[in-house]
């Protein structure tokens, strides 16, 4: 395990994190960009990862002091700070600060597509394009193949693992949000079992199966969640 420490947090890297990386990244592009693609994609899901948790961690230690710690694992990372001192708003804003952290981390790559399409709105649309895996032209033919792909992936990880992170299904950040504003849960385990059952089930329709997959875990861990709650 790799650790350092960065803007006053103490940071672990488990190998798993590249391991699980790669095959996500081998499976989105489906070997078409080979081995230097899947790399590009294991750096760009590194640094979104870590500006998450470092977001988190960051904010937490500004609002509540302690001795945050950062860990990246598997398929994610775990911000810990036993010792901030948080109010419900101030733990809301800690949480919130992981995907905004993402976001802006792919800010630049935007105002490049802002810059090589003239206008805001170009940018909107070949942001648009990118999203949905689509490489506008202007851009292959403006700038070397390899960075179009690489800022190809930081827009996509930072932006979709974001919108993801914000789903209101504990433990995600937006369900631990929606626990700072909750009081009692047990209601709060309910509604984030019911948002990933109805995501559950819209995925398998439309065949994103991976994700039916993750989102039966949350099913999962949510109903526990149920079980064991007092009230």
């Amino acid at each position: 395990m790799v650790r350092f420490y960065l803007f006053g947090a103490w940071v672990s890297i488990h190998p798993s994190i590249w391991a699980v990386l790669a095959l996500m990244g081998y499976m989105l592009t489906g070997g078409e960009f080979g081995w230097l693609g899947v790399a590009l994609f294991v750096v760009a899901g590194f640094l979104s990862l870590l500006a998450h948790e470092m977001g988190h961690a960051v904010v937490g230690r500004l609002f509540g002091g302690g001795s945050p710690a950062v860990q990246l694992a598997w398929l994610g990372g775990i911000c810990m700070n036993k010792d901030a001192k948080l109010t419900r708003f101030t733990r809301m804003l800690m949480t919130a600060a992981g995907p905004v952290s993402s976001l802006l981390l792919a800010l630049p790559v935007f105002l490049l597509l802002v810059y090589t399409s003239g206008s805001v709105a170009g940018g909107v649309d070949m942001l648009g394009e990118v999203l949905f895996g689509k490489i506008p032209s202007a851009l292959v033919d403006a700038y070397p193949p390899m960075l179009v792909l690489f800022g190809a992936f930081v827009l996509q990880v930072c932006v979709w693992w974001s919108v993801l992170s914000l789903l209101p299904i504990y433990p995600l950040d937006g369900g631990l949000i929606m626990t700072c504003l909750m009081h009692s849960p047990r209601r709060m385990h309910i509604y984030s079992m019911a948002v990933a059952v109805l995501l559950a089930a819209l995925a398998l329709i439309t065949g994103f199966h991976i994700m039916a997959i993750l989102l039966g875990l949350l099913i999962l861990v949510n109903y526990n969640g149920v079980r064991n709650s007092p009230y």
